[in-house]
């Protein structure tokens, strides 16, 4: 019997009335740039990763940005790498301090991973995984989260770097905010800094995503071991749900008209982005990887009936791909689901 298709998004945001009262208090409020609810926000969120310091920032681009230059590191002649198959964003901030980029032939897609440099300090991008006491060990390390729409924690934009060095929390604190030190009338300008401070319109917003965030990460992580079992996967990242898949934009098509929305990530590998052509190389495994790559819809308040019908779906389209090898067989449906199926329109 054939019935009506789900409309199933990548991503939903996790929002209810909790997050819409604390916007609505803040505004009540008056005072919307950063105060003490950013303040409260850096305490309980460097209390819940196990770090001794948060700094709360605008984007976690920002943070990276920050980050690199942290206590006045210049980059001039210097090269950092990083892989290829990653946002964008990482490697405008490396470009950016004044760095140059080494892309390797690594996949981390979903995972955090360092950038690699041979300064005496780490910087990562954990922007795709936040969990409680997730870090033990942040000596010498700036750990930067993101709280985009599609992570674990969002507040419409914003970022959060996690430390434990005291020297560099001062640093940073005072270069997201103009270079800033002191309240009031009567501060000093230390140095020529930056306006990527968070507001505390955004802080309470991740404040209350914060506090549901063991619970949204137990059902992410139901979701992943569920999609894990169904499609013989080993994924371990709650942020993205990637699989491969032999023809992906015919497999993206063929989600699309029975409702189902996926996503890339990334189409195509920044050493071959035109914004880096000066660092161009050749990284087959990253190449090959980008060619099949595709996240499938994992968010918090994702039902089983969805998680079920995406599971359906892929497995339908698993095997029109097997019957392309299957010699025996001429033509078919080309959307890649079967007719009559649960899944059919």
């Amino acid at each position: 019997m054939v019935q009506t298709k789900m409309r199933i998004p990548f991503f939903k945001l996790s929002f209810d009335e909790r997050e819409i009262d604390e916007v609505v208090r803040i505004m009540r409020k008056g005072y919307l740039t950063q105060g003490k609810e950013v303040r409260m926000l850096e305490k309980d969120f460097s209390r819940y990763v196990g770090s001794k310091y948060a700094v709360a920032v605008d984007s976690c681009t920002n943070g990276l940005h920050l980050s690199l230059l942290c206590n006045g590191n210049r980059w001039t002649g210097d090269t950092v790498t990083i892989p290829s198959l990653t946002f964008a964003s990482v490697a405008n901030v490396i470009m950016h301090s004044g760095a140059k980029i080494d892309f390797k032939d690594e996949i981390v897609v979903g995972r955090a991973y360092y950038l690699e440099h041979n300064r005496p300090f780490k910087v990562v991008d954990s922007a795709h995984q936040v969990e409680r006491a997730l870090y033990h060990d942040f000596r010498g390390a700036l750990m930067n989260f993101s709280f985009y729409p599609t992570k674990q924690i969002s507040s419409a934009e914003g970022g959060m770097i996690a430390l434990n060095d005291h020297y560099a929390m001062e640093w940073l604190e005072k270069a997201r905010w103009h270079g800033r030190k002191g309240g009031g009338f009567n501060y000093s300008i230390d140095m020529p800094g930056y306006k990527y401070n968070m507001t505390d319109l955004q802080a309470v917003i991740a404040a209350v995503q914060l506090r549901k965030l063991d619970e949204m990460n137990r059902r992410r992580r139901q979701i992943v071991n569920y999609y894990n079992r169904e499609l013989n996967e080993n994924v371990e990242s709650l942020h993205l749900y990637t699989i491969s898949v032999e023809d992906r934009d015919s497999f993206i098509d063929a989600m699309d008209k029975v409702g189902i929305n996926c996503s890339v990530h990334y189409y195509t590998p920044l050493h071959l982005q035109p914004a880096y052509k000066e660092f161009k190389t050749c990284l087959p495994l990253t190449e090959s990887t980008a060619k099949h790559t595709v996240s499938l819809p994992l968010y918090a308040d994702m039902r089983q009936d969805e998680v079920d019908y995406v599971i359906k779906a892929v497995k339908e389209w698993r095997k029109y791909e097997e019957s392309k090898h299957d010699s025996s067989r001429d033509g078919g449906n080309r959307s890649g689901i079967e007719e009559g199926s649960t899944t059919s329109v």
